[in-house]
């Protein structure tokens, strides 16, 4: 990691650092990769800023950052990830990469406590097969307004409570795309409900009023993956009836994935189905996300 640090202070023209399955020999390592990473921003702004004295022009600042960084299956643990995120704390601007992969890490709450505390450039983040539970997806959720647009927290022990919380987000803020899928603790959506209720009831106050509109907060919201995440009928049928007779709730949603749930196996599944494709023309539920654009 030393050795990645030194090459990336040395170069402003990475964009995407691929370090899959890397094994990191203490928990400092991930501290000198960020400090690399944080060495090509500063050295990439002091360019800029000598290029814009040469040519008498003056813009804003801005760091550059890195466009992708994965670290698919390198065994940072908690400890390496709060290392990553610079010990925890906002001291030193977050992390300058907006697509951050961090599949099977085996990063759990503090890990992505830590991460919350300061997303840095991030807009990309990707923590599928880790087990920050609920926790840990309250503090992301808590922090990302305004700054995610992808999430994947799929097979994170995450039960209901911290499925609400992400949701919750995409009422309020950019979030584009949300993947829950394989987390078998949701249920049956019980935690849901009320936020789900909530932004409901959001959408009928009076245009006078001085509470934000629900529809132009979660406008960009389009994907939902709740496959494999244990749901019962009920709880596709709370979800599903929210959806069909309330329109402008997530009216931008596109893609909802459902396959691998309880409740689909039901004999009234079908009837639950047909409801929500009559009340959102346009609407992909679809059995898995590779499947999506392939429904009638």
């Amino acid at each position: 990691c030393a050795a990645i640090g030194r090459w990336l202070a040395a170069s402003t023209r990475v964009d995407v650092l691929d370090l899959t399955d890397a094994t990191f020999a203490s928990d400092a390592g991930a501290g000198l990769l960020l400090d690399g990473l944080r060495a090509v921003a500063e050295a990439a702004d002091e360019e800029e800023e000598e290029e814009e004295e040469e040519d008498g022009e003056t813009e804003e600042p801005g760091r550059r950052v890195l466009r992708e960084l994965i670290l698919d299956g390198a065994k940072l643990g908690d400890a390496g990830a709060v290392a990553l995120a610079g010990g925890g704390s906002a001291r030193g601007g977050g992390l300058p990469v907006r697509c951050l992969s961090l599949i099977g890490c085996g990063i759990g709450a503090e890990g992505a406590i830590a991460l919350a505390r300061d997303l840095g450039a991030v807009n990309a983040l990707n923590l599928r097969d880790n087990a920050i539970g609920d926790d840990g997806a309250k503090a992301l959720a808590a922090r990302a307004s305004g700054k995610l647009k992808t999430v994947d927290v799929g097979s994170n022990g995450l039960g209901p409570v911290g499925a609400a919380a992400f949701v919750g987000l995409a009422l309020g803020s950019t979030l584009e795309s949300l993947s829950l899928f394989g987390n078998e603790e949701i249920g049956g959506i019980g935690e849901l409900r009320p936020v789900l209720m909530g932004a409901i009831d959001m959408l009928r106050l009076p245009s006078s009023s001085e509470e934000p509109c629900a529809s132009s907060m979660s406008a960009a919201f389009a994907t939902l993956d709740l496959g494999g995440c244990g749901v019962t009928l009920g709880g596709l049928r709370t979800l599903c009836d929210c959806l069909s007779e309330t329109p402008t709730l997530f009216p931008k949603l596109e893609t909802l994935v459902l396959g691998g749930n309880p409740g689909c196996q039901d004999d009234e599944w079908e009837d639950v189905l047909e409801r929500l494709r009559a009340g959102r023309v346009g609407l992909d539920a679809a059995w898995r996300a590779a499947d999506a654009g392939e429904n009638p």
